[in-house]
């Protein structure tokens, strides 16, 4: 990548300084982050996989009614089917429920990562800005001219001509 030379070298040290500062401050947002989410893992993981064995067996319990709800209205007796398939359904919101609850604890844990992905590439933009500022700084400075006499003009004339 090729950085333009760029006048004002006050400018870019104070440029560089300013891009250095905020990528100070990200990474010490992104500790932060990373030190909640790994506690809200440790906390909410437990939880996470208790939710998901309640809800598999009240879905193991919901199939059942419905397959025994099923049987029932073939054997033409519709009192029982409609009686099993209104549990059935009972346990199918309260295994939705649990989900919800699981859910709401990934969406949670999955936001806070998601910003911390988020630091990491504001990083890795500013790193990426300040290596170009720096480029443009060392394009900035005056080239030393040395050594011309010997071939008939000064170092001087030889500087403008450059």
């Amino acid at each position: 990548m090729s950085v333009p030379k760029i006048s004002g070298k006050g400018a870019l040290l104070q440029l560089i300084s300013d891009l250095g500062k905020e990528r100070n401050l990200l990474s010490g947002e992104l500790k932060v982050k990373k030190s909640s989410y790994q506690s809200l893992r440790a906390a909410y993981q437990p939880e996470i996989d208790s939710f998901g064995r309640e809800a598999d067996k009240l879905a193991e319990k919901f199939r059942k009614l419905y397959k025994e709800a099923s049987e029932a209205y073939g054997d033409n007796d519709g009192a029982l089917a409609k009686a099993l398939a209104m549990e059935g359904k009972e346990v199918q919101r309260e295994c939705e429920a649990i989900n919800n609850k699981a859910n709401a604890l990934r969406t949670e844990l999955k936001t806070l990562h998601d910003r911390i992905d988020f630091l990491y590439l504001g990083i890795k933009k500013l790193g990426e800005q300040i290596v170009q500022a720096r480029e443009s700084l060392k394009n900035s400075r005056r080239t030393v001219v040395e050594g011309f006499m010997k071939s008939g003009i000064s170092d001087l004339e030889a500087e403008k001509i450059l």
